[in-house]
């Protein structure tokens, strides 16, 4: 389900299959608060849910496919929102989607093997709507693909060991701009940048930053405010500082409940203080104040009801009320964090 953080106890709105209003899947994989305010959330197994502006019910799209216009998958890996209001998906097996909230109708993009202009694969693992209209899209093995505003075939970028401005993985886990509008691609080695001028690549983070395999697996990406690097991976949670050529890894290594609680970082928030928010595999949700050092866990307690639901959590988004939403697998529930909050709830 979901639930609601005051900065003190958690409210969990349950998943019900039964009830046609509710969330009907528990395990979410992606989430996007729409310029509408209305909250975009994709499961694994349940199609598309959209909760209301009053946060009162859901709306579910499911694959039927004896109706035109469908959904293609049950199966959200990522959502984007286009300039235009369209919603991006990108699903596992069905393609590349749009949803138009106007009529509620789909459009799917799917891979063609004798185009060499398709989509360049059907499981789509994170899609960006740029600004410009165009939208990238990162496949699970098949490299980075582009659609160009009005166009309905695909650019594709690929990795190539004899040119070292070919982009620098095949599965790509994480599509940002950064705060100064650099296009970041967050593959399984590592982090490139795309240069726009000569329409290729430059390692950001790869085999020649120091990195373990783990640490350069990438599964998130955020620049914040004050243009630091923060990579989510397998290995732990690595910053690189504006400017800087040495990143530092963050990572879970002494039991101490000031660090970061599990290495596996999957998704990264910067709220409207400053303050960073990390979803993590079996951690919980983390937060993380300006010039602060220590870590501060948000996870399940089975004694304290209004605790978060799962320890398993997969993404988080600021709605524009100042809440911060975070979703987990497993029991689907989520978390939405008041992100007005930069100190630590009071001791009982």
């Amino acid at each position: 389900g979901l639930a609601r953080y005051d900065g003190y106890a958690f409210e969990v709105f349950h998943a019900d299959a039964d009830d046609a209003r509710a969330l009907p899947r528990s395990n979410v994989q992606s989430l996007l608060v729409g310029s509408d305010n209305r909250i975009w959330v994709g499961t694994e197994g349940g199609g598309l849910s959209v909760l209301d502006v009053n946060r009162t019910f859901f709306t579910n799209y499911r694959t039927d496919p004896d109706a035109a216009g469908s959904l293609s998958s049950n199966d959200i890996w990522s959502i984007s929102e286009g300039p235009d209001g369209r919603i991006w998906l990108g699903t596992y097996g069905g393609g590349l989607s749009w949803f138009d909230p106007v009529n509620e109708k789909f459009q799917t993009y799917r891979h063609d093997s004798s185009d060499a202009r398709s989509l360049a694969e059907d499981t789509v693992l994170s899609v960006l709507a740029d600004a410009d209209g165009s939208v990238w899209v990162g496949t699970l093995s098949s490299g980075l693909n582009r659609l160009q505003p009005g166009q309905e075939h695909f650019e594709r970028f690929t990795p190539d060991p004899a040119n070292p401005s070919a982009l620098c993985g095949s599965s790509i886990r994480s599509i940002r701009r950064s705060s100064v509008g650099v296009l970041l691609v967050g593959t399984e080695s590592g982090v490139c940048r795309y240069r726009a001028a000569t329409n290729d690549f430059v390692s950001v983070l790869g085999p020649g930053a120091g990195l373990s395999r783990d640490q350069r697996n990438v599964q998130s990406l955020l620049t914040d405010r004050f243009g630091d690097l923060w990579v989510g991976t397998n290995g732990g949670l690595v910053r690189l500082e504006s400017g800087g050529s040495s990143p530092e890894v963050l990572r879970s290594r002494y039991g101490s409940p000031f660090e970061l609680p599990d290495n596996r970082v999957w998704d990264i928030f910067e709220d409207r203080e400053g303050v960073l928010w990390f979803a993590t595999v079996g951690g919980g949700l983390v937060r993380l104040a300006h010039n602060w050092r220590n870590f501060l866990s948000f996870q399940h307690d089975q004694q304290n009801p209004s605790s978060l639901s799962e320890n398993r959590v997969t993404g988080t988004y600021l709605d524009s009320d100042g809440m911060l939403w975070a979703t987990t697998a497993k029991s689907s529930r989520s978390a939405c964090v008041r992100a007005n909050r930069t100190t630590p709830p009071p001791s009982s």
